[in-house]
């Protein structure tokens, strides 16, 4: 761990510019539902700090009309430190948010009246109905999509950002989805009154094994880890075809529950017959096609 002067040190190559984060890995767990003009409370700890790398932890909270405080979202993030400091600034005055985060770590403040329920996270699974044998195989594969990133997705650095990741996450879903059940895939507007149903994701994570960037060839490939009648883990390879060879690139993986919404509550839902009798009965598990140096372990 770092020592106090250096983690603020750390800290304030952040603001000048100076010193960069990449993303080893992301994860999200969504424990309830916000909607428009909610507000929305955050904090963020810094969990570990350490010359080549950080860890943090962003709490998110609806604050509700009547004071409490309810947790709606969690993200856990790891990366590394790239680029270089400063030097002759030590004796700039530091900003208030550098002198903030002193007294900060030294006080550790608490959020008061807490609700802390996982609306999302309690509805039921259902029973079991397919999950991966032990050993070293991958799960059957459902989906295949190519995206090819542009400079739109990249960040400063040049690289394609680790968010853009997440969004492919979600485009591939729902494109799965909608090759199998299109009609439970559309949207509802107007006056009807009709529950909504849906796949939400309540946990997701990205890992990071190699930097990627604009106009890639990018294969995404969507296999089956584990089902039960309302939910689903599934995961998602990153390959990237580089001069007649294939290299894997990033790992995601989704926890997706089939919901039910209407103007009074959520509740979770059996997945539509055509789904359910694939992920039910899917295709032969498939050995995975990489090379144990490129895999990482889980």
């Amino acid at each position: 761990m770092l020592a106090p002067e250096d983690a603020r040190r750390w800290v304030v190559g952040v603001f000048e510019g100076t010193v960069g984060w990449v993303a080893r890995s992301i994860r999200v767990r969504v424990h309830s539902e916000v909607t428009v003009h909610d507000e929305i409370v955050v904090r963020i700890w810094i969990t570990q700090l350490s010359e080549s790398g950080a860890r943090w932890r962003a709490e998110f909270f609806h604050r509700l009309p009547d004071g409490p405080r309810r947790l709606v979202a969690m993200v856990e993030a790891e990366g590394g430190v790239v680029g270089a400091g400063k030097t002759g600034s030590s004796a700039r005055e530091l900003p208030n948010a550098i002198r903030d985060y002193g007294r900060f770590v030294e006080t550790r403040p608490s959020v008061n009246h807490v609700v802390n329920l996982s609306d999302l996270q309690q509805l039921q699974r259902g029973g079991p109905i397919f999950e991966v044998p032990a050993g070293p195989r991958r799960g059957p594969l459902l989906f295949v999509e190519t995206v090819r990133p542009s400079f739109i997705d990249s960040d400063l650095v040049g690289n394609v950002s680790s968010i853009t990741f997440f969004r492919w996450l979600a485009q591939v879903r729902d494109a799965f989805l909608y090759s199998v059940t299109p009609a439970d895939m559309a949207r509802r507007v107007g006056t009807s009154f009709e529950p909504q149903r849906e796949a939400v994701c309540v946990d997701e994570e990205m890992v990071y094994l190699r930097e990627a960037f604009p106009f890639d060839d990018i294969r995404v490939e969507l296999t089956l880890v584990a089902a039960t009648e309302r939910s689903a883990r599934v995961r998602y390879e990153f390959v990237r075809k580089k001069q007649g060879k294939s290299e894997k690139i990033a790992m995601g993986h989704q926890q997706l529950l089939w919901i039910s919404r209407d103007a009074e509550q959520v509740c979770s839902q059996d997945f539509p017959p055509q789904l359910l009798a694939i992920l039910a009965s899917p295709p032969e598990a498939e050995h995975s096609e990489m090379s144990p140096a490129m895999e990482v372990r889980e």
